[in-house]
Formats: C-alpha cells, sequence, structure tokens
C-alpha cells in the first residue's frame, strides 16, 4: 500500500454514495494514511445535505467529488441520467463546494445537450465547482450495435464531431480556481512525478508491443468491484456482449466466455491478492498485452499504443477543433 496515491469510489454497476458504509469506509481509510487522495464519481442524487456534510468532515484539499451531470435541469438531465434528482444533486453539489474537498462537473456530449455545452459550463461555474470535464463517448449505436430502439437509431448519438476517435473517451478540460485554497494542484505535481516514472518503465518494457497497458502506470488503475473481483481495469469487467478485435479480422470476445468463468477465480472474497496475481489467468492477461495475437481484445481496444499518447495529451485547445456551440 506504501505506492497508492489514489483511491477511486466510481460505479461500474452501481453509484457508490448508496453503499451505506461509504463514509464509514472513508473515514478508515483516511485513517490509516491521510494522505491517500479519495476520489468518488456520482450523480449525486437522493442523498440529504446532512449526508454530505457528515461525508466532508472526513476529505482534505487533495480529495475530489466528481459530478456526472448531462443537463441544466431536471428535464434535460434525466434523459440520460434516468430517475435522477436536479434538487437533491444541487444540494450536494452546494454542499461539497463549500468542503474543503475539489468539486468536479463532468458531462457527457449528447444529441440532446451538444448545443448546450455553454449553457452547462457557465451553470458549473455559477454554482461554484473548480472545474468542468466535457466528455466525448465512444458507446453510441452505430459504433457498438447497442442503445438502438426499434427503428436502429441510438436516440442519444450526437454528430460525429461529438464522438470519441478512440476506443475510449476523451476528456477536454477547464479548470475554474474558483476556491484558491484548495490543494489539488499539489496533488497532482507528486502524482505526476510517480506516473512519469511508471509510465517511462512500462514503455521501455512494452517497446515491442502494439500494447502499452495503462494498468501498469496508474493510468486507470486497479479494479475491485462490489463483489470483490478484482481486475486489472474497470474496462475488463465492464459487462458486454462481444468486442471485436483492432487487429485481428474475425477475432471476437464475448464477456460470457472470456471473463465471467473466472470472476470466482478473480475474486478476493475467495483468494488472495497474491495468489491471484501468480495466477494461470493474470499470467494469461500479461502475455496478452506482449503478443496482441493472444491479448483479450478489451485489452486492444482500450491500450492500443498507438492513440494513448494522444489520449493523455487531450486540452482545451484541441477541442477547438471540435466546435462546441
Amino acid at each position: 500500500m506504501s505506492e497508492v496515491m489514489r483511491i477511486t469510489f466510481s460505479g461500474n454497476f452501481g453509484d457508490p454514495i448508496y453503499n451505506t458504509e461509504l463514509i464509514e469506509i472513508i473515514k478508515y481509510l483516511k485513517s490509516q494514511n491521510p494522505s491517500f487522495q479519495i476520489v468518488i464519481v456520482t450523480n449525486g442524487s437522493y442523498r440529504p445535505q446532512s449526508w454530505w456534510r457528515d461525508l466532508a468532515q472526513y476529505l482534505t484539499p487533495f480529495d475530489e467529488i466528481v459530478f456526472s451531470i448531462d443537463g441544466w435541469n431536471q428535464e434535460s438531465n434525466q434523459k440520460y441520467r434516468i430517475n435522477s434528482d436536479w434538487e437533491s444533486i444541487l444540494k450536494g453539489l452546494k454542499e461539497m463546494t463549500q468542503s474543503k474537498a475539489c468539486v468536479r462537473w463532468s458531462t457527457i456530449v449528447f444529441k440532446y445537450n451538444c448545443h448546450s455545452i455553454d449553457k452547462i459550463k457557465q451553470l458549473a461555474q455559477k454554482l461554484g465547482v473548480d472545474s468542468f470535464h466535457i466528455v466525448l463517448s465512444e458507446r453510441f449505436g452505430s459504433y457498438q450495435n447497442i442503445y438502438l430502439n426499434s427503428e436502429g437509431v441510438d436516440p442519444l448519438e450526437p454528430d460525429k464531431k461529438f464522438i470519441s476517435d478512440f476506443f475510449r473517451t476523451e476528456r477536454y478540460k477547464y479548470k475554474f480556481n474558483t476556491n484558491k485554497n484548495k490543494l489539488m494542484g499539489s496533488f497532482y505535481k507528486s502524482f505526476n512525478v510517480q506516473f512519469k516514472r511508471k509510465l517511462t518503465q512500462t514503455q521501455l518494457s512494452y517497446k515491442d508491443s502494439d500494447i502499452l497497458p495503462s494498468c501498469k502506470y496508474g493510468y486507470r488503475g486497479i479494479y475491485i468491484d462490489v463483489n470483490g473481483v478484482f481486475t486489472p481495469c474497470c474496462w475488463l469487467n465492464n459487462v458486454y456482449r462481444e468486442k471485436e478485435s483492432p487487429f485481428i479480422k474475425g477475432k471476437i470476445h464475448k464477456y460470457s466466455e472470456y471473463i465471467k468463468p473466472y470472476l470466482k477465480e478473480l475474486n478476493l472474497n475467495h483468494h488472495s491478492l497474491d495468489s491471484i496475481l501468480s495466477s494461470r489467468l493474470w499470467d494469461v492477461l500479461e502475455t496478452g498485452w506482449r503478443e496482441k495475437g493472444k491479448a483479450y481484445v478489451v485489452c486492444e481496444k482500450k491500450c492500443l499504443k498507438s492513440y494513448t499518447y494522444k489520449t493523455h495529451s487531450l486540452n482545451k485547445s484541441s477541442l477547438n477543433e471540435r466546435p462546441v456551440n
């Protein structure tokens, strides 16, 4: 645990704020190592202000709360965030902007909001958040043949210019410097030193591979799901029907065949971390990162070396190539 700098609570299978023990978990982690950065990614609905106030007492200026909000009112936000509650989101947001923790507003671009991003950004700044992220997703119907209605159309899919060019999201970041006493910048300076060191080591180790495994240098981080399943990243244990290789024509992997059968073998409730990391399955994963013919398709898509560097260098200026009105 000596090298752990960040612990992120985010939901592959739900929203972390609905874990009834979340505050106690964070209290325990902070008691063990106050320098951990805690990141919570949430829709923010339905928790009372008192709950957010209780959470805030255990957070520091290094910690971050990410509110995933894709609209500017109840009607717009619930088009994707179904059953979300705008009033309680704003109460939670207000409570956290007054806390020590940094607050980020993160918006995915959809068909219904692609021409209202500036409006959402201005609202976020007005409400006192510290940063605003525009997220371009790749998970739309015409690209993955999912989320299609009876007419074969994904009603949320925006114009192509608002869709990620990669097999994962692109992010464009704006800092508002609303609360100058918050220390996010200080944390990232130390985090980036470690990140760059591990990135360099991984680049050297995988210099002859088409895959640069982001779990090896902390870009995504290792992942433990709500059931205790341990995987190199959340992408690997994100339930999907099937994925096709970007390298090898006709190579298709199904979640039901390539990941699901090993969930018990990867479960920390049944096996120690050391035994999982030394298991045959883990060896298969690592061999695949070096030999693209053996790699899991998820690893090929998410950690393809040819676009990894571009993704890391995305910034505000590159957004100008994709006009957001």
